[in-house]
């Protein structure tokens, strides 16, 4: 396949900003698709989109099992934390066949994967615990917050690819929205545990409610230093994908948050 590259390697970023996927494309410079250039960056660009996918299926995972914990078990919420962790799972397997397949010089990079796609048996504990009623909702979220931070290293370690600066600076969006798609799905997590009580006790818990905006303030932060350093083509592709019904059902969802 590389022999023939003479286009551009793209890294698709999905970013869930509480209920919708943003999809954006950071494209490589064509002068950097060269064969021998491209021998090194595609296998850690398609790693990084491997990450970046399982990454999102964990922090739906992760929401998902915060909104049953909030729920006291209740059965609908049940079933559909049962599907998420299908889809989890195979997005881990996605990932684990995508390293077997690869060759990576970047050593650090390949024990930070290899770390990743060996950690399953942790993810069957938790979920155990979860199930069990053994685990609360604070350490739902830092366990699922710590797996998704080995997956952004991973995805900052894809930045190191090649020596170019060039590179680094084209990779510096995809870095930004790579942090959005973190704090926008504990925001997604959190605002589900909120209405979830809310609608349970008629209580709303002034620590989750605080988090709630912390982690939109910093969502939006990482939003904006996206806008400042991609390109107008970028920009537009953003624009494009955050727009319909589903954005404006989820501006809604915060207007009634904010108001709680």
């Amino acid at each position: 396949m590389l022999k023939s590259i003479r286009m551009q390697i793209a890294l698709l970023a999905i970013v869930p900003l509480l209920a919708y996927v943003v999809a954006t494309f950071i494209a490589l410079n064509e002068a950097y698709t060269e064969s021998r250039i491209a021998s090194e960056i595609y296998p850690t660009a398609l790693v990084a989109e491997k990450s970046e996918a399982l990454l999102h299926e964990l922090q739906k995972e992760r929401g998902r099992s915060a909104v049953l914990l909030a729920s006291g078990y209740a059965d609908t919420p049940k079933d559909l934390l049962a599907k998420q962790r299908g889809a989890t799972d195979a997005a881990l397997e996605d990932l684990r066949q995508t390293v077997a397949t690869v060759k990576i010089s970047n050593t650090k990079l390949q024990d930070e994967i290899q770390a990743t796609v060996s950690g399953r048996d942790e993810v069957v504990a938790h979920r155990s615990g979860i199930d069990s009623a053994i685990l609360g909702g604070q350490q739902n979220l830092a366990f699922y917050s710590g797996k998704i931070r080995d997956l952004i290293k991973i995805v900052q370690e894809a930045q190191h690819a090649s020596a170019a600066p060039e590179y680094a600076g084209q990779m510096t969006p995809f870095l930004l929205l790579t942090e959005a798609i973190e704090a926008g799905g504990l925001e997604r997590a959190i605002g589900g545990q909120l209405f979830t009580i809310v609608g349970k006790t008629g209580d709303v818990p002034n620590d989750r409610f605080l988090a709630y905006f912390d982690r939109l303030s910093v969502e939006r932060a990482f939003l904006s230093n996206f806008r400042s350093v991609a390109t107008p083509q970028e920009i537009a592709t953003f624009a494009a994908a955050v727009s319909g019904p589903a954005v404006d059902q989820v501006k809604e969802w915060r207007t009634v948050l904010s108001a709680l």
